[in-house]
This record gives C-alpha cells, structure tokens and sequence, in this order.
C-alpha cells in the first residue's frame, strides 16, 4: 500500500512540474485582451516564468513575465501594471539600457532591498570606474547572468516613479 501511495504521490508532482506555466490573473485576460500573444510568447527559460509584486508602489500588485518575441526570437521582461492596466516591454526586441535582448540572463527574482549599487564603466575605454548608491522606493527585479553559479553581470530593472530604470550591476 505504502508503494502504492508513494507512486501516486511521484506521478501528481511530475505531472505538476510537467504542465505548462499559465498567467496569473488578471494577466491572462490581458495578455489576449491587448493581442500580446500574437506578439510574443512565455519563454521557458527562467523559472518561475512570471514574477509578481508592488512594482510601482500604487498598493496593486504587478506583474513581469519572460517572454520571446515571436519575430526576432529576442527575450525580455514584459510588465503589468495591476492598477492600470499599462504594460512596458524591455528586451524582446524594445531596448532597454542599450540591450533589445535579454537572453543572456540566466536566473530572476523580485530585488526588495532599499539600496542598489550601479556599476559605472568609463564611456572611452568601458573599464569600470566605480559605482554610485541609488536609493529604491519600490521592489525591482533582479536579472542576473551566471557563471559557475554566481552572478557576474546583470542588473536591476525599477520604476522610479516616472518609468523604469536599468541599475547595472557586475562587470
């Protein structure tokens, strides 16, 4: 009996993991509503695929999802504003911070710290030449490149109360 229920207990988990990621809602209805799908697509390369947290600090949650764009098969961050409906696109072919392709990043999570550190890179050479303490009013999120485990580049993707704002951060 006990390998029985311990089967079906190792059959429900992978069917879990096995099942396509799905938008929270309201995202979903959005997603189709504004004809986003036709568009781009979720990329399956981060988990978890969507992200969700206060990202404007208007008290409504927001969301960010990975996505591809369908055209270029360029990936990037896709955000919702939960109160108002506005979406912004960084990466997937819109750049952001000098990038339209975030396929580099390997891992992603909401960054809730209230200080961020910006590498600063000399604009003639591109050797880093510091970095500068920017103050967050509200959660981010973190992308990040890894090698061999660790962040070696990446950044903080924000809103600053009047648009979103790349913090780079590594080399």
């Amino acid at each position: 009996m006990k390998t029985i229920l311990s089967f079906g207990a190792f059959l429900i988990c992978s069917m879990a993991v096995a099942q396509p990621a799905s938008l929270p809602e309201p995202f979903a209805g959005f997603f189709k509503s504004k004809g986003l799908e036709a568009t781009y697509s979720l990329s399956p390369t981060l988990k978890p695929t969507w992200l969700t947290a206060d990202l404007n600090g208007d008290g409504v949650r927001d969301v960010a999802v990975f996505v591809v764009e369908k055209r270029s098969g360029k990936k990037g961050v896709l955000v919702m504003h939960g109160k108002t409906g506005k979406y912004f696109v960084f990466g997937a072919g819109t750049p952001v911070a000098k990038m339209d392709d975030l396929s580099w990043a390997d891992r992603w999570s909401i960054y809730t710290k209230k200080t961020a550190y910006e590498t600063l890179f000399d604009q003639r050479s591109g050797d880093i030449k510091g970095s500068r303490k920017t103050v967050l009013a509200h959660p981010g999120m973190l992308i990040e490149h890894l090698e061999d485990g660790a962040m070696t580049a990446g950044g903080i993707l924000y809103y600053t109360g009047k648009g979103y704002r790349w913090i780079h951060q590594g080399d």
